[in-house]
């Protein structure tokens, strides 16, 4: 007996955004570096369609936006260029607030294209879009590096009209954890690591040959 295969569209989160195209009802997409996919609905365009998800016993999965630089964790002035959690942002900087004093303004947020303007919205958080059970990851940042944040609630939230809360989930402090292995030294407890958190151990400055070996670790 012969079997047939098919593929569904595929790009990367890049080309996708660039290409920007409209998918049937229905039409699945894939992000190739990502993992991530999107249904269409004959109609959006693919920045403003929203992230797939699974349904089970428990509820939706939180649907996964593009990474942000950093994550704020004071009231934040939504204009200029600061400096958040040791990171000086630049134009079309992502940025997820999650303690400002007015709630409806949490959020992700995007730096002003050019200069030191006020920031606006992403198309995957837009204003006045709905949202329920967002996720997002963090690139940067001294303490919050490859945390992930999680949009609480059941109920929609839509976006500068709703008080948001944001919780941690994942990650945070990646100086905390060490690489345990083989040697004489006391291994430490075992620590469940986020993607994320193995990707920003590994690409760390911080880990050098004299951490590594005095874990047993040879990095040559």
């Amino acid at each position: 007996m012969s079997y047939g295969q098919f593929q569904f569209r595929r790009d990367t989160a890049a080309n996708w955004a660039a290409n920007n195209p409209v998918l049937l009802s229905g039409e699945m997409g894939i992000e190739t570096d990502t993992s991530k996919f999107k249904i269409g609905d004959g109609a959006s365009a693919w920045t403003s369609l929203g992230y797939g998800g699974l349904q089970g016993p428990t509820g939706a999965t939180a649907g996964s936006n593009p990474a942000v630089q950093v994550v704020a964790t004071t009231n934040q002035s939504t204009t200029g260029l600061p400096t958040i959690d040791s990171v000086a942002l630049t134009n079309n900087a992502r940025v997820l607030l999650v303690a400002q004093s007015t709630a409806s303004q949490n959020g992700i947020w995007v730096t002003a294209s050019s200069g030191s303007g006020a920031w606006t919205r992403p198309t995957d958080f837009s204003s006045a879009s709905n949202q329920n059970g967002s996720a997002v990851d963090v690139e940067s940042g001294t303490v919050n590096i490859a945390s992930r944040w999680l949009l609480s609630g059941t109920s929609t939230i839509t976006v500068d009209v709703s008080p948001q809360t944001w919780v941690m989930v994942a990650g945070g402090e990646m100086n905390a954890y060490t690489l345990e292995g083989n040697n004489t030294n006391a291994v430490g407890a075992a620590r469940d690591l986020t993607i994320q958190q193995v990707q920003a151990m590994l690409n760390s400055t911080t880990i050098g040959l004299t951490v590594a070996a005095s874990k047993g670790y040879n990095l040559n």
